[in-house]
């Protein structure tokens, strides 16, 4: 079943950079059969994790594989096709500190088999609630594609997707604050799994899958993890929502 990476936006109090992300799918090469996208970025500055969708169009190409990567701790691991025409990219750095590339630095090559001898486009999902970029200090607000629908730089805003979410699946974690405990309110009943990770990606801790009644709720935490940022995810109807929070 399709699962789609999401992302609330909360307590990062962190300015973002002046330079925007770009993140480019260009320059098709065909070998034979197959042709080969080239995904880089601009101002890709301080980077500790990321999560986005590309779509293409499965009558046109079939997705085989990825390779040549040029980002630390990044490989094909990282990288899912829940259904034919869509994937999926989640990355966090494993070591500590951000990561930092030159302007147009290829991070990654997606190989496709053309089904007709033909290369159709391959494009970044404008839909906000499946892109998260996580820096050192802080989330990105926004940040601009360039792909085989875009020539030209577009912005994608991040800033709706507390809103969006809380209305799609009825949960509003705003204030999930890592000290003593984490708090979180459903507008319905429901099944909701929760996991802690550290910014390295290491789980620290988990609370089972549970039916919660509709209203307030708190799990304790007490002292069980040290001050820090942390990535708190809650699984809803085989949907993961990803939250970046902060143990004061």
């Amino acid at each position: 079943m399709k699962t789609i990476f999401l992302s609330l936006i909360l307590i990062i109090s962190f300015g973002a950079r002046s330079e925007t992300l770009v993140m480019k799918i260009t320059n098709p090469q065909i070998n034979g059969n197959q042709v080969i996208f080239d995904v880089s970025a601009d101002y890709f500055t301080n980077m500790v994790g990321m999560q986005y969708s590309i779509l293409y169009d499965p009558a046109v190409m079939t997705y085989v594989t990825i390779q040549n990567f040029n980002l630390p701790d990044l490989t094909l691991n990282d990288f899912n096709s829940p259904t034919p025409g869509v994937l999926l990219n989640s990355w966090v750095k494993r070591s500590a500190g951000g990561v930092s590339l030159e302007n147009g630095t290829l991070i990654y090559q997606i190989v496709f088999e053309m089904v007709n001898s033909n290369s159709g486009s391959v494009c970044f999902s404008e839909d906000p609630l499946q892109s998260e970029f996580i820096l050192e200090y802080g989330i990105l607000t926004a940040y601009n594609i360039i792909d085989g629908c875009h020539f030209d730089p577009f912005q994608i805003n991040l800033t709706t997707n507390t809103e969006d979410i809380a209305n799609r699946f009825g949960i509003n974690i705003e204030n999930a604050i890592l000290n003593e405990t984490i708090n979180f309110t459903l507008a319905d009943e429901q099944s909701v799994e929760f996991r802690v990770f550290d910014i390295l990606g290491k789980q620290n801790m988990s609370f089972p899958n549970t039916i919660y009644s509709a209203g307030e709720h708190t799990l304790d935490i007490s002292s069980s993890i040290i001050p820090g940022i942390y990535i708190l995810t809650a699984k809803i109807h085989d949907q993961l929502l990803a939250v970046k929070v902060l143990k004061q």
